[in-house]
């Protein structure tokens, strides 16, 4: 649409250019479709994955009464909690 509007040498050449970009896009989301349809899965099996820790520390916390957890690494701060 450029080179129609401005109709220079160099809006055709970019013009052409970006088109090309939109063919080997094409191709690359074609190619890699399978690709695409595993990442997917993977994500849906982590939700999955994801859904049942939470469950499972949801029952952790409810058993033992326990508000929060600190790791090794995390810093305390006492004065916060009072």
């Amino acid at each position: 649409m450029l080179a129609s509007i401005i109709k220079t040498p160099i809006a055709a050449k970019i013009s052409i250019t970006i088109m090309d970009a939109f063919v080997v896009m094409r191709h690359y989301i074609g190619n890699n479709e399978c690709r695409l349809f595993n990442i997917e899965t993977k994500i849906i099996e982590h939700d999955t994955s994801i859904a049942f820790l939470k469950e499972s520390f949801g029952i952790f916390f409810e058993n033992k009464k326990v508000s929060e957890i600190y790791f090794k690494v995390q810093i305390y701060d006492s004065h916060s909690k009072i």
